[in-house]
């Protein structure tokens, strides 16, 4: 085994133990105060919010690129991966938080208080960047991903007027099965507006302040607000396309038949959960993983 592969093996493993305590973590309950009370039936925690909500269903486009780092023509462990996902690839029929669960059912449990039909919430990212640790019996191939790279949340009331309210900052990611796991964590640092919309824990707080932003304004010492985003790929809504030095793509004329890079287009759809942990604990998994500096962003226009 080459000493490279040895080494991706090694960030595939403590990756997967990072994710695993992740995903064994306890995630407190939210909601959501968008300001408005838009009438919607079922419990809401304050007349301008939702109900209590366990976590967001959310579906995406994402298209990524493969380099082929040793030059084998091979698409496989040690290749580069870079993806770009949500409104970057895509528009905001596919690109979407879906739902907020539990759901009301004819009124009864936690409201959505006019989510979808009066307010949506909608995200993007560029740049996330990893390694192609294995491929899997379809051929799709499987990544270990190290960030931080931001994915900017994004509230409208319209479907066109983007206020970037927030931002998970993607700490470290792998894959298990056919799923996606993305660790990472809550930032403000270079947001629209912050208040916007506030979202709150129903458990955990600072000096008394619940929401996400007070949280981190002034906790974030002490309480790192973790994101864990579990989503699923469709395999049948996956494209991979075979370029090669020059740009040309297989099957056309000028295709010299060795591949220099792929270009992977995709579907995917999952959730989101939050969990408050201390600092210092959330962000260990990210040091192990390596840090570098912040992704620079691709800002959206706004009308």
């Amino acid at each position: 085994m080459r000493t490279g592969n040895r080494i991706h093996g090694l960030a595939a493993a403590v990756a997967g133990a990072l994710l695993l305590g992740a995903g064994a973590a306890q995630a407190d309950t939210i909601y959501i105060d968008v300001g408005t009370d838009y009438g919607t039936p079922g419990d809401q925690a304050c007349p301008t919010c939702t109900g209590f909500k366990e976590q967001a269903t959310i579906v995406y486009d994402s298209f990524s690129v493969v380099t082929d780092n040793n030059g084998d023509g091979i698409l496989g462990p040690g290749d580069t991966i870079v993806t770009s996902g949500g409104l970057a690839v895509g528009d905001i029929t596919t690109n979407q938080v879906t739902g907020l669960i539990p759901a009301p059912t004819l009124g009864i449990g936690p409201s959505d208080n006019g989510y979808g039909s009066d307010w949506l919430l909608t995200f993007e990212f560029t740049g996330l960047t990893g390694t192609i640790v294995d491929v899997d019996p379809s051929g799709l191939p499987l990544p270990v991903y190290m960030g931080p790279t931001p994915i900017d949340v994004y509230y409208t009331t319209d479907g066109l007027t983007l206020t970037n309210f927030m931002d998970i900052v993607v700490d470290y990611g792998m894959p298990t099965g056919l799923n996606l796991e993305l660790v990472g964590h809550v930032d403000f640092t270079d947001v629209d507006d912050p208040m916007a919309i506030s979202m709150h824990f129903t458990d955990t707080d600072c000096a008394g302040d619940t929401s996400f932003y007070g949280i981190w304004l002034n906790c974030g010492a002490d309480i790192t607000i973790s994101a864990f985003i579990d989503q699923n790929l469709d395999p049948l809504r996956t494209t991979i396309t075979a370029f090669d030095a020059d740009g040309d793509p297989e099957g056309s004329p000028d295709y010299d038949g060795t591949p220099a890079y792929w270009e992977i287009t995709a579907n995917h759809d999952g959730s989101i959960t939050f969990t408050p942990e201390p600092g210092s604990l959330a962000l260990a998994g990210a040091a192990l993983l390596g840090m570098g500096g912040l992704a620079r962003r691709r800002r959206r226009a706004r009308g």
